[in-house]
């Protein structure tokens, strides 16, 4: 079968060619190839255990069902659209910035988006994203093993490539590139550990020492809103965001239900329980009404460093490192506070009691935050063992 010669003058693509056996590294593969735009591009359709009929129709099906739609990101004019992979950046960098949004608000992972597009933008530039093949994408993978402070762990390489790779759906489903390429660059994997990235950074509870001394350097408000987290395993964001009314008071055990939190855009309903510590600490400040009914505010001296009549993650953070620098203790950040009773409860009442505490829906997530007691782990095999 062969292509409209109009086509390969038009677009500046010729025929593929008929698969032959070639040899590349001691074995044999049916290879095809053609050239787009100056460049050469191979596509192989079986190795040494497939026969030449069967290359052979595995080549037609593919001419057919793939090289064949790239008419569909052509213009009007028959000419293929020049769409770059510093478009694709651009554009869907500026998609991301609609999309991952709440409350008006952008989330944490714009900057996941915009570093991962800014990197792919200047290692491809100008180049036509329907000419990025897969093995040029797995380089580009492979260069994020470095970044700028180092080797960086799995997670954060497996998250550039993601972001990639869903930009390119994106653009597919607006039929700005085709089919074939957004098929060839989505069979790219992840790399593991095995592939020389960094481990994970685990996430530990805070020491009782060091705990103890941060809190004797902090502001009354600073201390109760980190004694809040240690009592309920809440987030930092849903401490911040504490309001009078938003709590159920009418029970022995109070009821929070923040107005957003984490996992609301999936449709689920966060509701802490806040026994009789967590509401020792927090009734002393019921007694002053606070400005938008948040109740733990800053303070006249600490609303330049909050901007604004309540603490956000980013200041509250800030606020408990300089708590322990002036303590001399390693710095520690209050989503460890969730890590410190997460262990707690889950060394009293199990797995499935911390992950209801913690608002998880899967055990797994719930691991991630309970660290197993090595104490107790000693002093059940000194009675059992």
């Amino acid at each position: 079968m062969h292509l409209p010669a109009e086509r390969d003058k038009a677009g500046g693509m010729s025929q593929p060619t008929t698969p032959r056996a070639q040899r590349s590294g001691g074995r044999r593969y049916w290879t095809s190839y053609w050239y787009h735009s100056g460049r050469k591009h191979i596509r192989r359709f079986g190795g040494q255990n497939i026969t030449r009929r069967e290359a052979l129709a595995r080549y037609q099906r593919w001419l057919q069902s793939e090289f064949l739609l790239r008419e569909s990101v052509r213009a009007g004019s028959g000419a293929e659209t020049q769409y770059s992979c510093r478009d694709l950046a651009r554009d869907y960098l500026s998609a991301a910035q609609q999309m991952y949004r709440k409350h008006e608000r952008p989330t944490s992972t714009i900057y996941e988006v915009r570093v991962a597009m800014t990197s792919f933008a200047a290692c491809f530039g100008s180049s036509q994203v329907d000419a990025l093949q897969s093995q040029e994408l797995c380089r580009w993978r492979d260069s994020q093993i470095i970044g700028p402070r180092g080797r960086r762990s799995v997670r954060t390489v497996r998250g550039y490539l993601r972001v990639v790779q869903q930009a390119i759906r994106w653009a597919r489903e607006r039929g700005l590139i085709s089919r074939a390429t957004a098929l060839d660059l989505r069979d790219v994997s992840c790399l593991t550990q095995r592939d020389g990235l960094a481990a994970p950074r685990r996430v530990m509870p805070v020491s009782q020492s060091d705990l103890q001394a941060t809190l004797l350097e902090c502001s009354p408000v600073i201390e109760a809103m980190a004694r809040t987290q240690l009592f309920t395993g809440m987030r930092p964001g849903e401490v911040c965001l504490l309001r009078s009314v938003d709590i159920e008071m009418g029970g022995e055990i109070w009821i929070y239900t923040p107005r957003e939190h984490k996992t609301e855009h999936r449709g689920r309903i966060r509701r802490i329980a806040l026994g009789p510590k967590a509401q020792a600490v927090i009734r002393p400040f019921l007694a002053t009404p606070a400005l938008g009914g948040y109740i733990f505010r800053p303070g006249e001296a600490e609303k330049s460093t909050s901007r604004g009549e309540r603490y956000t993650s980013a200041s509250y953070r800030r606020a408990i490192r300089r708590a322990c620098e002036r303590a001399g203790v390693e710095p520690w950040h209050p989503n460890q506070l969730r890590h410190n009773h997460a262990t707690e409860v889950r060394g009293t009442y199990g797995l499935e009691a911390a992950r209801d505490v913690l608002g998880h829906s899967a055990a797994s997530t719930t691991e991630i935050y309970a660290e197993r007691s090595l104490e107790r782990a000693k002093e059940v095999a000194r009675r059992l063992g």
